[in-house]
């Protein structure tokens, strides 16, 4: 890598060349666009740069680590552009959009219904005996395939992968009311997503994590001996038990105690948030789920999940990190500033229509569930009569800090792919 005078010279280089000499997007009658369009371009650059160069090594290394610099890199231009979107009004914004990066942009867009019809069997379809199922198939079912092919590389737990997968489609559900979109018929719901694409794109990530030998993640418990021989009714039921015998092995069990239980559920409330993200985006700023600006967030955000994903894990299953890394920021950053600019652009009574009754008692029983696994974890670790408490993760974590050998194992840990 070149040094940081080199460095200097080339940006500078470029920077010269792209103000004086370049005339790229030109507006046939606009100069004042021309000039926002370059400099939309190269500040993307440029943050692209500083970033690939000096934000902190990321924890992968394969296929290269240059291939994950980038992504940081790329990751730190998205997050600024959108913290730059969230000052302008939502007026000067679809003109921001429409003018600068695509004229076909500021539009509202008209949102297709996939629950108008759902009988399975359509004899009098002019195209197909299934026509309604064969009208169901547009980018939406190769992005739930592609989706979750990727997405098991940044959980690397097919467990944890289908309750993230059959947990959106009750958040579908939930909000039905006021994203029309979502509302589906039960065999587009069910059995082109959850048991279809979602469970092929499954089956294809988890071989792919077995062909490139990539490090698998164990959100709810390390495996056991006992584990591996049960059932998979079996190792549900012992996930739920075994608590007590991880503890006392000091191994890792998502219900050791509190914070272990609320850092995976707050590990799945991130990924829910980054996804619906996207629905809400197209939805009220009028982007077509299609248009080149969402392939750019979606990709960018997907590889660099996993690294965010790897950090998370270190961070509460193995206790390697004392604090929250540059990628876990930045990723937080990115969900915030999108969330944020959901709620200026957000059109007045978005949210006024009510969810449904069986929605608000669905919820209820979530959060007393919540409420009670964490009281009872609380009672089990601080109260309970001969109870275990969990000292051997945070004494490791202390001295891993205080010992260099263990610190650098640690490391090299970490960068597993």
């Amino acid at each position: 890598m070149p040094n940081s005078r080199i460095q200097l010279i080339i940006l500078f280089t470029v920077i010269f060349v792209a103000c004086t000499r370049l005339q790229w997007f030109q507006h046939p009658t606009n100069s004042l666009i021309s000039d926002m369009r370059m400099y939309v371009c190269f500040l993307f650059f440029v943050l692209t740069y500083l970033g690939y160069f000096f934000l902190p090594e990321p924890s992968k290394s394969k296929p290269g680590k240059w291939f994950w610099k980038l992504v940081q890199g790329l990751t730190l231009a998205y997050s600024i552009m959108v913290f730059g979107l969230l000052f302008f009004s939502p007026e000067n914004l679809q003109v921001l959009l429409r003018d600068i990066f695509d004229s076909r942009l500021g539009v509202p867009l008209a949102e297709k219904d996939y629950a108008a019809d759902c009988r399975v069997f359509t004899p009098e379809h002019p195209t197909s005996w299934i026509g309604n199922i064969t009208d169901h198939i547009d980018i939406f079912v190769l992005a739930h395939f592609l989706g979750w092919a990727f997405k098991i590389w940044i959980f690397r737990n097919h467990t944890l992968a289908w309750v993230m997968s059959v947990g959106f489609e009750f958040l579908e559900f939930n909000m039905e009311v006021w994203l029309p979109n979502f509302k589906e018929c039960w065999w587009d719901k069910w059995i082109l997503d959850v048991f279809g694409c979602n469970l092929i794109g499954m089956i294809i990530g988890l071989w792919s994590m077995k062909v490139f030998k990539m490090r698998k993640h164990y959100w709810f418990m390390e495996p056991s001996q006992k584990s591996e021989n049960l059932s998979l009714w079996g190792k549900f039921k012992y996930m739920l038990t075994s608590r007590e015998d991880f503890i006392k092995q000091d191994k890792w069990h998502w219900l050791a105690e509190p914070w272990t239980f609320n850092g995976v559920i707050f590990f799945t409330i991130t990924n829910y948030a980054l996804d619906m993200s996207y629905f809400y985006f197209k939805s009220q700023i009028h982007l077509p789920p299609s248009h080149w600006l969402f392939a750019i967030r979606i990709w960018t955000l997907a590889f660099f999940s996993i690294i965010a994903s790897n950090d998370y894990y270190d961070y509460l299953v193995e206790r390697k990190l004392n604090s929250m890394t540059v990628p876990l920021f930045m990723m937080y950053f990115v969900i915030g500033c999108e969330w944020l600019l959901f709620y200026k652009n957000m059109r007045p009574g978005l949210f006024d229509p009510p969810v449904y009754a069986e929605v608000r008692y669905f919820w209820y029983l979530v959060l007393t569930l919540w409420v009670s696994v964490n009281a009872y974890l609380i009672y089990a670790k601080y109260f309970k009569k001969g109870s275990v408490m969990r000292l051997g993760s945070s004494n490791r974590k202390k001295s891993e800090v205080s010992n260099p050998d263990s610190t650098q194992q640690s490391n090299t840990h970490q960068k597993a792919y």
